[in-house]
């Protein structure tokens, strides 16, 4: 068994999907074959993530940490000050490299299984607008949004924000793919962790 993929599964026709008024979601058109060995990798590799991170786990929804958080603001003795965060274009501008490194430090992965995941992130692709062949373009950065692997190898890309947090934890973090919520009791901590996710922006190369 190698980590080899046909070509025709890497090649992907993005269809912008509208999000909002002048914004657009890439969603990526992939081989359905492609798409039942995705599956397959899926049901043979384990990715324990971390309880706060909430997204794309089976048995877990954004509905887990509504009811912490509200369980929290009425069990705690103190005040609470939560602010909520958004990744700018998290699957498009995933860093690649560091995806790589992460995925091999990650839970002993093997490195064929890093190589195959390595092997689907990568894609050529071309809008729906300017669909011919000629016009494929190679991807080096980000995830194919539609992919069905997507979600893991993002889930352990922005896995290592939480070391970031606990150097210097006053409260607590719950992420949802790329939602994330702090919660603390003065704003002199809630600056200390903004300043901590700031650092792994600038890290990990995205905003």
């Amino acid at each position: 068994m190698t980590h080899e993929i046909p070509t025709s599964w890497k090649r992907h026709c993005i269809t912008p999907i509208p999000k909002g008024e002048g914004d657009y979601r890439p969603i990526s058109l992939i081989e359905k074959t492609r798409k039942l060995l995705e599956k397959i990798i899926l049901s043979k590799i384990s990715f324990k993530i971390r309880k706060q991170l909430a997204g794309f786990q089976e048995k877990h929804s954004t509905l887990n940490h509504a009811l912490f958080l509200v369980n929290l603001l009425r069990t705690s003795n103190e005040g609470m000050i939560c602010v909520t965060l958004d990744i700018k274009k998290a699957y498009d501008t995933v860093d690649r490299n560091k995806l790589y490194e992460k995925l091999l430090k990650f839970q002993k992965l093997s490195l064929l299984d890093t190589q195959l995941i390595a092997s689907l992130v990568e894609n050529n692709q071309y809008t729906i607008k300017k669909a011919t062949t000629e016009l494929f373009k190679a991807a080096v950065v980000g995830l194919p949004q539609g992919s069905i692997i997507s979600p893991s190898p993002f889930n352990v890309f922005i896995d290592d924000i939480f070391s970031y947090i606990l150097r210097n934890l006053r409260k607590g973090i719950l992420l949802y793919a790329d939602d994330i919520i702090i919660f603390a009791s003065t704003v002199s901590q809630l600056t200390d962790m903004i300043n901590s996710i700031e650092n792994h922006a600038k890290d990990n190369n995205y905003t």
